[in-house]
Formats: C-alpha cells, sequence, structure tokens
C-alpha cells in the first residue's frame, strides 16, 4: 500500500513541483525586467540556475545556502519586495522539495511534520490577516520550516543542516571579528550606497569598543546565532559527522564572535548550554549531574545579576545616566512585569500598525521576544510560537532512551531560544536560522537517533 501511494506522490508532486520552481523564477523575472538593469536580470537567471541545482543537488545546496546566508541582510532586497532571508528561504525550501521527490515524500512521522508545516502556515497566515501581506519574516518562517522538515527526513540532511548552521557560525564570527579590528562592515557600506535606512544599526559602542554586527541587524542577533552554531557543532561531535577536537575549534571561534558583540545575553545562555552539554554528555551519577547543574544555573544567575542589577559593574553592560534601566536586567524584569499584566488584553492578530501602537506604556524598548510578539503578531502568534517550542519538549518527556544522548541538542537549543528570547526580541536574519533550528528540533524528536536505531541513513531514493 505504502508504495504505490509513494509513487501516487511522485507522480502528482513531480510537475506540481516544477510547476512551482517556474512560477518562482517567472515572478524573479518579471521584477526584474519591470525594474530593468542587467544586475536583476542576471539575479532572475541565477535563480533558474539555482533551482535547477536544487532539484538535482538538494543536500548540498542546502550547506551552501546556510552558509552564505550569514550574508544575507534583511535590509538588503535584491529583488524588493523580497530581501534577503526571504529568498534564502525560498531557495531552502525548493531545496527540501528536491529531497522529498527523491525520497517519494516518506516522510519519518507524517502527523508530526504535517503539524510543524502548519504551525509554520498559521504564522504567515497571521500576517495575512491583519494585512501585512508582505512581511518578510512570516515568508521567511513558512517557506524555512516546511524546506528544513523535508531536509530532515534523511539522516544526510540532518546533519547537513547542521553542518551548515556549524560553518555558518564560523564565516559569521570571523566576519564579525573583521568588522570589529578594521571598523568596516563592506555590508552595511554597501547598503548605505544604495540608500537604504540603517536606522535598526543603532546599537553604539561599548568600552568604547565597536560591536560586531555583521550582517545581522543588531549584534544581539549574531550572538544568538553563534550560540546556536555552537550547539550545531557539539551535536555534530556527538553524531561523529565531526571530530570532537573540529567541533571544539568551531566553538571557540564562534564564541570569540560572541564576545566581539559585547552581548552579555547569548554569551551567558551559551556558557550555560555548553556546561550543561559537558554535564549531561558524559557518564556521571545523578548526584553529582543535580549538584553541577544547579551550580551551573547559579552561576548564570549571578553573572545576570551582576551584569545589570548592580549599579557600577551594570554601567559597564550599557546603562547610563539619562535612563538607569536601558540595557540592564533590571529594565527587563520590569518590562516582564508589565507584560504579564497587559499580556491578556493583546489582539489576537498583534496591532495593524505596531510602529505607532502602543503596547507598554513607559518601555522605549520591548527587549523580550513575548513582548515583541504580543505586538506584532497577537496571541495567534504568541500560541504559534509557543507551539513550535513547546511540542518537541513534550515529545520528548514522553518519549523512553536515554536524554543524555539522544534529545539534549532538542532540549538546549530549545532553552537557549527562550533565555535569550527573555531578554531581547528577535528579528531580521536570525529569524531565518531560528526556523532552521526548530526545524530541526521538530525532525530529531521524531527521526530514530543512532542510538536508538540503525536506519538512520538515507531511504534509497528511486
Amino acid at each position: 500500500m505504502g508504495r504505490p501511494v509513494s509513487r501516487l506522490f511522485t507522480a502528482l508532486l513531480g510537475p506540481v513541483a516544477s510547476l512551482l520552481g517556474l512560477v518562482v523564477v517567472g515572478v524573479a523575472l518579471a521584477l526584474a525586467l519591470q525594474r530593468g538593469g542587467a544586475l536583476l536580470v542576471a539575479a532572475a537567471a541565477l535563480a533558474l540556475l539555482a533551482l535547477a541545482l536544487a532539484l538535482q543537488f538538494p543536500h548540498q545546496l542546502a550547506v551552501g545556502l546556510l552558509v552564505a546566508g550569514v550574508f544575507a541582510a534583511a535590509y538588503l532586497k535584491p529583488v524588493p519586495p523580497f530581501s534577503g532571508p526571504v529568498l534564502i528561504s525560498v531557495l531552502i525550501f525548493v531545496c527540501g522539495l528536491g529531497v522529498s521527490l527523491r525520497t517519494r515524500f516518506d516522510f519519518v512521522d507524517w502527523p508530526l511534520a504535517l503539524t510543524a508545516m502548519g504551525l509554520a502556515c498559521l504564522w504567515m497566515l497571521g500576517s495575512v490577516l491583519v494585512g501585512r501581506v508582505t512581511e518578510g519574516v512570516a515568508l521567511t518562517g513558512l517557506a524555512t520550516m516546511a524546506g528544513v522538515m523535508q531536509l530532515g527526513q534523511t539522516a544526510r540532511g540532518r546533519r547537513g543542516a547542521l553542518f551548515g548552521l556549524a560553518v555558518g557560525s564560523v564565516i559569521a564570527a570571523l566576519y564579525g571579528l573583521f568588522t570589529v579590528i578594521t571598523g568596516q562592515n563592506p555590508i552595511v557600506a554597501f547598503a548605505v550606497s544604495r540608500g537604504t535606512d540603517l536606522s535598526v544599526l543603532e546599537a553604539g559602542p561599548r568600552f568604547g569598543f565597536g560591536r560586531a554586527v555583521g550582517a545581522f541587524s543588531h549584534p544581539i542577533m549574531l550572538g544568538t546565532f553563534l550560540g546556536l552554531g555552537c550547539l550545531a557543532a557539539l551535536e555534530l561531535a556527538r553524531l561523529k559527522a565531526i571530530k570532537d577536537r573540529t567541533a571544539a575549534l568551531i566553538v571557540v571561534i564562534a564564541f570569540s564572535g560572541q564576545i566581539a558583540t559585547i552581548s552579555r545575553g547569548p554569551v551567558v545562555a551559551t556558557l550555560g548550554c555548553v556546561a550543561l552539554w559537558v554535564v549531561f554528555g558524559r557518564p556521571m551519577s545523578r548526584r553529582w549531574r543535580v549538584i553541577v547543574t544547579i551550580g551551573i544555573a547559579a552561576l548564570v544567575v549571578g553573572a545576570l545579576w551582576l551584569g545589570g542589577l548592580q549599579g557600577d559593574v551594570g554601567s559597564l553592560f550599557g546603562t547610563s545616566a539619562g535612563d538607569p534601566l536601558a540595557g540592564s536586567t533590571r529594565y527587563r524584569i520590569e518590562l516582564a512585569k508589565a507584560l504579564a499584566q497587559r499580556l491578556p488584553h493583546t489582539p489576537l492578530l498583534g496591532f495593524p500598525n505596531p510602529d505607532t501602537a502602543v503596547f507598554l506604556p513607559g518601555f522605549r524598548s520591548l527587549d523580550n521576544e513575548i513582548a515583541y510578539l504580543g505586538l506584532t503578531r497577537g496571541l495567534l502568534g504568541l500560541a504559534v510560537w509557543g507551539a513550535l517550542l513547546a511540542v518537541p519538549l513534550f515529545v520528548c518527556a514522553r518519549r523512553r532512551g536515554p536524554l543524555v544522548l539522544s534529545r539534549q541538542y532538542v532540549v538546549l537549543s530549545i532553552v537557549f531560544v527562550a533565555l535569550v528570547g527573555a531578554a531581547v526580541a528577535y528579528f531580521g536574519l536570525l529569524m531565518f536560522y531560528l526556523f532552521v533550528v526548530l526545524a530541526l528540533c521538530w525532525v530529531a524528536v521524531a527521526a530514530p537517533s543512532p542510538e536508538e536505531s540503525a536506519a538512520a541513513e538515507d531511504p534509497a531514493p528511486g
């Protein structure tokens, strides 16, 4: 029964995939020709080439896109109104489609995969219903989630996505260090030369030093991505896809880039998650594991307290005489208190014009992902985001087997996203990579791990 169904899927979806590709390329060509210019026409021709490569070499192209994506700034729009992350996400979707066609849509867990893609559809639907149909991050979420979910149906695809995150973090860290050392950011310079409004890049220097931003619009966004790259490198080492010394080198380079961002939230969260990885990734008695975990949690809490609640030390982390709460832990605590009171009154779809809406009076910035989603996406967006984080954790809790070995990446990745999200709102290019990580977490709880099954390799195509 399964074979005829797979053949039917291939017979029907093959032409549909080709038609979809032609539509995407046709739209790109139309936009290019409408605006004129050899550069945009060439970009449309490259889109056609990328489509052919995505269907023929989906895994290799996906890795390349994830690595190259660290330069795809959200404020760059090579083919308006599509920004860099949107174009990358659409190509990732086509790569995933190529994998599905090769494996005849042989999903490891169809209900879980359909649930994930359904949530991604709701994520975009919310922006459509509120009238922000061109919101790039909505299309990015849908295309990335669907693409990586399809890539992750094979062991090769899962390792490829992790490898793309790890290598991408090295490239992004080195580029960030380059911009700090030289004081030059060619991506920003190019955007300025095209008349792009870069008011979003307002993070000032700290300690008299510039902060590494790369193409991520804000230092904290870059720091968060580098933390996700560290976890991906550790997972690759656990899967024996790279050597332990290679993973350690990736972590050191990515963490050096984090230091260059001078953003305490991602740094502290990365230290905590890497420490927990070390604790749970090796044999240890339950008593010592509990003691060490409590110690790590105390150190993280202590670091945050010293970084924001103490006046003199807090000033080193961004507080100012004009606004003592700015950039501090105390500011975020007060924001969370006000959010708890205001959240029940949040509109279902968010505010139609978030730029002028007053969601939390008295707070000049929403340094909290829940607050930001409440303003821009409403209760629907909050529910979708919460489900994307909570479902993998719930499935992990229900699954029997060694959590230490098989589900650690899922738990720590979601914990990392939640920890940093309590101190900052996510936006820009980082949203693309967040959806890559979320899709990997969903796939990880559905796919058998090497410790649980020997059938972790790719299904035979044909």
